[in-house]
């Protein structure tokens, strides 16, 4: 099974043949992110990039002890690269020519590659057809100039790309398309560094005060771990920190990191990744909540495909190697990283001031923005002040309906008309799946929406809290050796664990955090 395609050959063709300037050296780069996806920690891997583009000797050269066929053959290789429309006579060319300045004995162990990104399945008078860039492979193999010859033209670059999606995302944003769902932390840290006005941010910023994760994230990455949950307050921060780690490498484990590493923002993304053969790293971008079986079953799915896991969680509950925190900075590491950046000190004072320590603060004082998120400012803010005093319920639920009826005062049916306009805002910290809501970020929400809460709604919490959390578990009217099917009884609790969870989190939340509703 292969994920939906973002690139299609003839899209690639057309693209190429319209920008031809351009066209060379993004194939280039493609190549050598492809190859360094493909062959990681190679003996020795050139690929000249930008500025080096058509400097004498070949387009890139490698050296592994693994290889990925049929794209990346074992051992010393030597690549051509041509975007030009006649690529049956640049690949004569190069072969004659490389021929000429590579000595025997390094070719007669060496594979000679050629790239073209022009399709091989379409009929065009300037290149190869199919059959003629057959014949053509045929007749260089006879000479026995190299161990051997290959071909990879456009209908092969789609195919290899469908191994690594990553690099396909970066193909797409390199030549003007977008994909659903999914990113690269190159593309997050290319938007993350320009935040505000200039100077651009540096990764240094979102890396302070967190050697600790830091160092985690690094095992996940050399393959120690296969998953890793970092502990934080504030979910958004999660991408931003991996985004900044990854730009924080140096170039080549940057390199052979980033062709397999994967922003994914849905499900229906992440069901699509797993399904890939090759491991990846996965990022969440979205509500991972352990204690919920979906979120459970989208993890053993990675898991058992052999992918790497990155999340972000509620701090709390059995400590375990797999979990790190993600501490914030503090005021003065935040204005020092800012004076790093080349901001004015006096700036970089203020806006370590205002934002008290807090990334996402200090990412909204950056854009000119208030302190306090847009959605704690609306008028329906009052509204899902009440949402996130609940926390999260299930709609699948009477009792759990009839808890929300209580907090808000009103309908069911009218109150979460409004919720689902907030849920379908941008930044919302409200998330529904499968008819159960829940409010994530819960921390920067108990703050931001606290004040709109009042003694009235600290009775009502009151009320609800000691009947659902104090309802008999009807499991137990079984015999011990019949509980496990408690529910094909209907020997279950009459408010959903969504519920019950929301209620003893808010518990919690007043009992460590009662400033905020002042």
């Amino acid at each position: 099974m292969v994920h939906n395609r973002i690139i299609t050959e003839n899209q690639l063709d057309e693209w190429v043949r319209g920008n031809a300037e351009e066209a060379q050296g993004v194939i280039v780069e493609l190549v050598w992110r492809l190859v360094a996806a493909s062959s990681p920690k190679p003996k020795e891997r050139r690929f000249p990039l930008c500025d080096s583009i058509g400097q004498p000797g070949p387009d890139g050269m490698l050296d592994t002890d693994f290889g990925f066929d049929p794209f990346v053959s074992e051992g010393r290789s030597f690549w051509e690269i041509g975007t030009g429309s006649k690529a049956g006579d640049k690949a004569t060319t190069d072969y004659r020519e490389l021929v000429k300045a590579t000595p025997e004995d390094v070719r007669l162990q060496s594979t000679f590659v050629f790239v073209t990104p022009l399709s091989g399945r379409r009929d065009w008078t300037n290149t190869w057809k199919e059959d003629a860039q057959a014949s053509w492979l045929k007749d260089r193999r006879q000479r026995n100039d190299w161990r051997d010859v290959r071909v990879i033209d456009g209908s092969v670059l789609i195919d290899w790309l469908q191994h690594f999606p990553a690099v396909e995302q970066w193909l797409a944003t390199a030549i003007g398309l977008s994909a659903h769902q999914m990113q690269t932390p190159e593309q997050r840290w290319a938007e993350l560094r320009t935040i505000g006005e200039h100077p651009p941010l540096t990764p240094h910023l979102f890396l302070a005060n967190r050697d600790t994760a830091c160092e985690k994230i690094m095992e996940l990455f050399s393959g120690t771990t296969i998953q890793l949950k970092l502990d934080t307050h504030f979910p958004d921060q999660v991408v931003d920190f991996v985004s900044a780690f990854v730009a924080d490498m140096g170039e080549d484990a940057m390199i052979d990191t980033v062709g397999r590493c994967l922003i994914v923002s849905g499900t229906d993304a992440w069901n699509n990744i797993t399904a890939l053969h090759e491991q990846h790293i996965l990022v969440a971008d979205f509500d991972l909540d352990e204690t919920d079986a979906s979120t459970t079953r989208l993890l053993e799915k990675a898991r058992r495909a052999g992918h790497a896991v990155i999340f972000g969680g509620m701090p709390g509950g059995i400590p375990h190697p797999t979990r790190v925190s993600l501490r914030s900075p503090n005021i003065y590491q935040i204005q020092e990283a800012l004076v790093m950046a080349t901001y004015n000190e006096e700036r970089a004072r203020i806006l370590a001031h205002q934002s008290g320590g807090n990334l996402s603060s200090l990412l909204r004082c950056l854009q000119n923005l208030s302190l306090m998120p847009e959605w704690s400012k609306g008028t329906d803010a009052s509204e899902l002040a009440v949402a996130e005093l609940i926390g999260a319920w299930n709609e699948n639920s009477e009792a759990d309906k009839a808890v929300v009826e209580i907090l808000s005062k009103k309908a069911y049916g009218g109150w979460i008309g409004k919720m689902r306009e907030v849920a379908l805002r941008p930044g919302t910290p409200l998330i529904q799946r499968e008819g159960v809501w829940k409010v994530i970020a819960r921390y920067e929400g108990w703050y931001a929406l606290g004040p709109r809460l009042f003694d009235e709604h600290l009775d009502l919490i009151k009320e609800v809290a000691v009947s659902a959390l104090c309802e008999r578990d009807p499991q137990f009217d079984l015999p011990p050796d019949e509980r496990y099917a408690a529910g094909i009884n209907g020997k279950v609790l009459n408010h959903s664990n969504q519920l019950r969870n929301g209620l003893a989190d808010s518990l919690a939340l007043l009992g460590s955090h009662p400033k905020a509703l002042t």
